[in-house]
């Protein structure tokens, strides 16, 4: 074949570079409509953002206008019922009045309870169920109340005046004989804990630690909440340095440093001058003292309970927090914080060890063999156990530890059954065996 006929015309190569222009010009308005495409999908997208967020902060608008109108509606209704002398008597009375509140507050409670005035008139109507049975003079106090709320306003509940008022009354009816002891603690724990319902933060901190620290030794069933209360807060609150598994907050860093702890914790410094100040009359035995180790030791120290003998193990740091309690309880003499926490962390591992101890014996009657860290227990036998120096306040403060730990076990094997597990616990804490028993 002639080669001739493989070389196109000029005609053909026209046509060829026409079909590449079209498909060049093809290609780039595709690539047009592709970006133009793009920017309105992202206008769109801009656009709904827009709009959620809108929609979002409408939401919150009208969540925030729902709840200002519940609590200015709790606000009017609780203001209006409010017990002046002039509302009780065309109630028919303030057991009338009493009835007419005890619903009210019901039905503002499902409502709102962020308002100031609805716990004072929780506090009112708290006043005059202790009231009913006073025959006279229950209406002028009641009076006197209200008129406190109407100047304090939105203060109402973190007022010194209002607070100053009710103990003073409450106390009054007390020396009458109007009101009875029981009754009495009853209501000023409940003014403790309408005056933390209102605001956790009051100002009246210092006037509550106070007064609890006045309190009969019969009050801690009253007197327990309010204090518990106080310390889950402050717990709460605290911002730790500390985050590794196990750490135990607050209280264990009082230990650690007592200074460090308290210094953003005005409360909690608040209760170390309380209880300094009761100490010079009833040593480390005040009523508030021991509530406080009780309050401490259930709610902070009682995951210790269930790893007791992980504190053995290297490397554990709250064995280094046991050393620490076990050296403040036998040498401090100052009844402050850090003792109190160091009381109740050695009871609550205590309470621990005599588990893992009596997990110990039983494991060995069934032929098994359950360890414990010879380092945990020679620490528990020198530290906590052993009376020497025999001098106080270590001998008694020893004794009392050797004293709590066999009332752990003593449910298990009775009085007389102590005796025997003392022997056998002995190769393992030899100051059991040193103990001396009355025939």
């Amino acid at each position: 074949l002639d080669e001739e006929c493989f070389i196109p015309s000029e005609e053909a190569l026209n046509m060829h570079n026409q079909k590449q222009e079209v498909n060049i010009h093809k290609e780039k308005h595709e690539v047009d409509i592709e970006e133009e495409k793009q920017e309105v999908d992202e206008e769109m997208q801009i656009a709904e953002s827009i709009d959620g967020d809108e929609e979002s902060k409408s939401q919150d608008d009208e969540a925030e206008e729902s709840s200002s109108i519940a609590e200015r509606l709790v606000e009017v209704y609780c203001t209006a019922m409010l017990p002046e002398k002039s509302l009780i008597d065309s109630c028919g009375g303030l057991k009338a009045w009493h009835a007419k509140v005890t619903t009210l507050l019901s039905l503002a409670a499902k409502v709102s309870r962020d308002t100031p005035i609805f716990h004072f008139l929780r506090l009112c109507n708290d006043y005059a169920t202790t009231l009913l049975n006073v025959p006279s003079g229950g209406i002028t106090v009641m009076n006197n109340l209200a008129q406190i709320a109407k100047s304090e306003g939105e203060n109402c509940m973190d007022s010194p005046l209002m607070f100053t008022s009710v103990v003073e009354s409450a106390r009054k009816l007390l020396r009458s004989g109007k009101m009875s002891s029981a009754r009495a603690q009853q209501f000023l724990c409940l003014l403790f804990g309408r005056c933390l319902d209102a605001n956790p933060d009051t100002v009246l901190i210092d006037s509550i630690l106070d007064e609890l620290s006045k309190l009969p030794t019969g009050s801690i069933r009253h007197a327990g909440p309010v204090l518990d209360r106080i310390l889950c807060f402050e717990q709460e609150n605290h911002q730790s340095q500390s985050t590794y598994p196990g750490h135990l907050g607050l209280f264990q860093e009082i230990i650690e440093d007592q200074d460090l702890a308290l210094d953003e914790h005005p409360p909690l410094q608040s209760l170390n001058n309380c209880l300094h100040s009761l100490q010079s009359a009833a040593g480390f035995d005040s009523h508030l003292a021991t509530l406080c180790c009780d309050v401490i030791q259930d709610r902070f120290f009682s995951s210790l309970n269930q790893h007791t003998t992980e504190i053995g193990e290297p490397n554990n740091l709250l064995f280094d927090v046991l050393v620490k309690a076990a050296k403040i309880i036998r040498e401090s003499g100052t009844c402050d914080l850090q003792c109190i926490c160091s009381i109740a962390f050695i009871r609550a591992f205590l309470i621990g060890m005599a588990r893992a101890l009596q997990d110990t014996l039983d494991t060995k009657e069934q032929g098994e063999d359950m360890q414990i860290s010879e380092h945990l227990l020679q620490e528990v036998n020198t530290q906590l156990f052993i009376p020497s120096p025999r001098e106080e306040p270590t001998l008694s403060r020893k004794a009392s530890m050797i004293l709590f730990f066999l009332k752990q076990l003593r449910p298990a094997h009775g009085l007389l059954g102590l005796r025997d597990v003392c022997k056998d616990l002995g190769p393992m804490l030899p100051a059991l065996q040193e103990l001396e028993w009355e025939e």
